[in-house]
């Protein structure tokens, strides 16, 4: 049964007890994740709590959760969305008592697995203001037995700023709240920065879109944040600040860069838009800044226009009895990386070229004599067959490498050390 937002189911129920003491209870449902009030339940609220004006009563308000998530994460929720109701009930009347309790997903009070469980019950307790004057009975002391008081000091309802300063330069910004009721201090943040061809091959990425459209990068940065196990995402209406620095060739300095996130395509990723506030280059153009309300595996790429990465490009025909096979074409200086695929026992394919870019190419694998090699350099250089639209690989563009390089790890670290010093060179 699902709910509209900003609709509230009242539950009343009045016992009298002597003709003057009254128990009244209230429940607001809310939809999943969310501990806010809307307008109108905090106008209805404001009108339930109305009929209390004058009387000496305690309330009781306690937080639920479904079963849905992680039971820490929903004992925090039931907290915060009884945090939500104790401040507008202390908003109404000071002097009234509150006490809150958060039971997350335990003691639901409708069956286990239904939505309803996403909500706050709010129950009266007290006698009439005037039967307890005639009776010459004080009032009491008001004093909020709250687990935590929203108005307060608490570190889980408030906490600064955060910056978080990456190893290669990536500086992320996180607005206090942003993941409220969770402290920063308790998130498991993983990152990783990719700013080379390396960094690319050692994670399985390759630069095209989901339309497949060849991307020129201008660095990556992941981020995943998760507590208590399960991954989390910056509340509704916060965002994250990131400052990727700018570490390209000046032609890839461009106003023309776009956002995009990662997903998984097999063993691969590739990258989708994603929809971001973004401005270039402040600080003395030394970084690109961006903010946003969800966390991705974030690449700022420029499309390569009139070609697609697609495997339509030339073939490469390699020398006989090879094995452990990696072709690896790029655009240097640009940080673009795509590899061949095999269509025959000794022909390889590429993607689609842009010849105007001086395609590279980097082979690597065991020679017939059980012996890692590696040719590399750029495309042009190589015999062409037109009618066949092939290259020819010969043995004499071969390097031997050290013994040690014999299995297919050791050869991508050899593949690593050639691409690293393909960039050093163009710096």
């Amino acid at each position: 049964m699902q709910f509209i937002f900003g609709i509230i189911l009242t539950l009343t129920i009045c016992l009298n007890l002597m003709g003057q003491k009254k128990t009244q209870s209230k429940i607001i449902f809310f939809k999943t994740g969310q501990s806010t009030l809307s307008q109108q339940d905090k106008q209805d609220l404001m009108n339930w709590l109305a009929q209390f004006e004058n009387n000496n009563v305690k309330f009781i308000v306690k937080g639920y959760c479904d079963t849905v998530g992680s039971a820490k994460i929903n004992e925090i929720l039931s907290k915060k969305r009884a945090l939500s109701v104790e401040k507008l009930i202390k908003t109404n009347n000071h002097k009234w008592t509150i006490e809150i309790m958060a039971f997350g997903e335990t003691n639901l009070p409708f069956p286990k697995n239904s939505p309803k469980n996403k909500c706050v019950i709010i129950e009266s307790v007290g006698f009439d203001a005037n039967f307890a004057k005639n009776l010459g009975i004080n009032k009491q002391n008001n004093k909020s037995d709250s687990l935590i008081d929203a108005t307060g000091s608490s570190d889980i309802v408030f906490e600064n700023d955060t910056t978080i300063y990456l190893s290669k330069g990536t500086i992320i910004e996180i607005e206090s709240g942003t993941f409220y009721p969770i402290k920063v201090k308790d998130i498991n943040f993983e990152f990783t920065e990719i700013f080379s061809l390396c960094d690319m091959l050692k994670n399985n990425i390759i630069t095209r879109d989901d339309e497949g459209n060849c991307l020129l990068s201008s660095g990556m940065v992941y981020i995943r944040a998760t507590y208590d196990g399960e991954e989390i995402q910056p509340n509704k209406g916060k965002f994250i600040r990131l400052k990727i620095p700018i570490i390209n060739s000046g032609e890839n300095t461009t106003k023309e860069m776009s956002m995009y996130g990662a997903f998984k395509e097999g063993d691969k990723t590739i990258w989708r838009k994603v929809s971001s506030v973004y401005s270039y280059a402040d600080e003395n153009n030394t970084y690109y800044l961006f903010k946003t309300d969800s966390l991705y595996n974030f690449n700022l790429d420029i499309s390569i226009a009139e070609v697609k990465c697609e495997k339509t490009g030339p073939k490469l025909k390699l020398p006989k009895k090879f094995n452990f096979v990696t072709i690896l074409q790029t655009y240097p200086p640009k940080k673009y990386l795509a590899t061949g695929i095999q269509r025959k026992k000794r022909v390889f394919q590429l993607d689609e070229l842009r010849y105007d870019y001086n395609p590279y190419i980097i082979i690597s694998g065991i020679n017939k004599d059980g012996l890692p090699v590696l040719a590399e350099g750029k495309l042009s250089r190589l015999p062409f067959r037109k009618k066949a639209n092939m290259y020819i690989v010969k043995k004499k563009h071969f390097k031997q490498l050290p013994p040690g390089y014999i299995n297919r790890d050791n050869l991508n670290m050899a593949l690593c050390g050639h691409l690293n010093k393909l960039e050093e060179s163009f710096k």
